[in-house]
């Protein structure tokens, strides 16, 4: 069975109102789930001071929900009958995340992050559902990195994700899903940036 879920990300524009469009046409669209994007500036950039790093934190800055603006949108799209996910990208997000109180269905490892072995194993002790994007990988590097764990399938989903913002239709390389399939301790998704 295919599960689509709707990107909540950094889409709002920091508007909790615009999130709550989001979660509303994720459900008209028949999604299964909503995820969200999580980062504390403080802990993501310690400076501001290389060529183009400003410019990457005002537009962090500007598409960033808190941790209490997530709460409610949470119960929002679980008042919607969603399902509800979040990305972070260390381990002292997801310690705030915890700690907060915060309940998600599924957890979910930016690309950025696939390598980060701490990381998944910590998440994977918090969850019943790890979802991991591979962009940025050579398939060697995902084979080596998902033999480095002793995944359960029904819990670990390895999404095929090309890091391409967008992704020009035919660049996907979906053929990637199907080698993808062959490994037997994982389940297998596309995370999407395709055009459109």
């Amino acid at each position: 069975m295919v599960k689509v879920i709707a990107e909540i990300g950094i889409n709002h524009e920091s508007s909790s109102e615009i999130a709550k469009k989001l979660i509303d046409s994720a459900k008209q669209s028949g999604c299964w789930a909503i995820k969200f994007q999580y980062r504390n500036l403080d802990n993501f950039y310690s400076a501001t001071n290389e060529i183009g790093d400003e410019l990457i934190f005002d537009q962090l800055k500007n598409t960033n929900l808190s941790i209490s603006q997530i709460l409610l949108l949470n119960e929002y799209a679980e008042s919607k009958g969603l399902k509800t996910g979040i990305s972070f990208f260390n381990l002292k997000d997801l310690k705030e995340i915890l700690n907060s109180g915060l309940k998600f269905d599924f957890l979910k490892i930016p690309s950025a992050e696939f390598s980060n072995t701490n990381l998944i194993n910590e998440a994977l002790s918090h969850t019943d559902m790890l979802f991991l994007s591979t962009g940025g990988h050579t398939f060697k590097e995902i084979k080596s990195n998902i033999k480095k764990h002793n995944f359960i399938k029904e819990k670990v989903v390895v999404m095929h994700c090309t890091s391409n913002y967008p992704t020009e239709i035919g660049n996907q390389n979906l053929n990637v899903l199907t080698e993808l399939k062959k490994i037997k301790n994982i389940s297998v998704g596309y995370s999407s940036h395709d055009v459109d």
